[in-house]
């Protein structure tokens, strides 16, 4: 009987250590061992798909950034160009050296001035009623810069385009309304505009400071002549008497009168030789 208890109780060790075994082992470790979260290897969550992404849409908008930039620029460069721009109503004709030579078409006028011909040969002309004793009608202003002060005589290149009497469709008005003396000469006699409270006046039509200014001869042609006071011609002066901004005005007279150029030159100097000239600088005003 002693002999058989070691043999019991040598298989009852034996089939505790067979269940002790069993309860250490985790099969479910070897059934779902290819589902492994792998989300540790990546701390940030990142995906590479989504961070090709994400830098896609920094380089369109780095992209669209550059574009806009770019907008602005050109935009800038259009607006500083349309500042410079400068238009005939604010020209500005400058005396150098006590010269202006200008051209009467450089201006801005309407109505019936047209302008005829174009480059060099192009100028003014009058196309619309006569207004023999009505100055003010139609009227174009022209600014000139005096740096050298002094007494100036005027002329003008002109034509008769009607006809072929020289001494009719030959005349346009003219005035010089801020200037510090507007008048005419002729040896000793000075003669001033009708309605500038100074006299004498010219013979013939003058109204409210302007003077008829005319040519003469049946030469209908260009050319440099400019008189005042019928049938006794004076030539015509403005004196400035301080440097500054002045203006000069022409108004219809007669119908088919062509007005070219015009000249402002100081009286101590030759006028004809001044007449050769290069054209005046123009500038832009306010």
């Amino acid at each position: 009987m002693n002999l058989r208890t070691p043999l019991y109780l040598l298989m009852l060790a034996m089939a505790c250590s067979f269940f002790t075994a069993c309860e250490d082992e985790d099969p479910s470790e070897d059934l779902f061992s290819d589902q492994i979260d792998t989300s540790g290897d990546d701390p940030e969550g990142s995906d590479p798909d989504s961070e090709e992404a994400s830098n896609d849409d920094s380089s369109e908008e780095e992209s669209n950034s550059d574009e806009g930039n770019s907008n602005d620029g050109s935009s800038g460069e259009s607006g500083n160009s349309g500042s410079d721009s400068c238009t005939p109503s604010n020209y500005i004709f400058e005396e150098e050296g006590g010269v202006i030579l200008g051209e009467l078409e450089d201006s801005s006028f309407s109505g019936s001035w047209q302008k005829q011909g174009s480059g060099s040969s192009a100028y003014l002309r009058w196309t619309g009623s006569q207004y023999f004793g009505d100055p003010g009608n139609g009227v174009v202003r022209f600014k000139i810069r005096i740096t050298n002060p002094g007494s100036y005589r005027f002329s003008w290149r002109s034509s008769v385009t009607i006809g072929n009497n020289g001494t009719e469709h030959n005349d346009t008005w003219l005035r010089f309304p801020d200037a510090s003396d507007f008048y005419a000469t002729k040896n000793n006699s000075t003669i001033y505009p009708k309605g500038t409270g100074k006299s004498p006046n010219p013979n013939g039509a003058s109204a409210d400071g302007w003077f008829k200014v005319y040519r003469t001869g049946n030469n209908t042609d260009f050319k440099w002549e400019a008189y005042t006071s019928d049938h006794d011609g004076h030539i015509i002066h403005a004196d400035f008497d301080s440097p500054g901004i002045y203006t000069m005005e022409i108004s219809a007279r007669s119908t088919g009168h062509g007005v070219d150029k015009f000249a402002l030159v100081r009286t101590d100097l030759n006028f004809n030789d001044a007449l050769g000239g290069a054209m005046s600088e123009i500038t832009c005003g306010d």
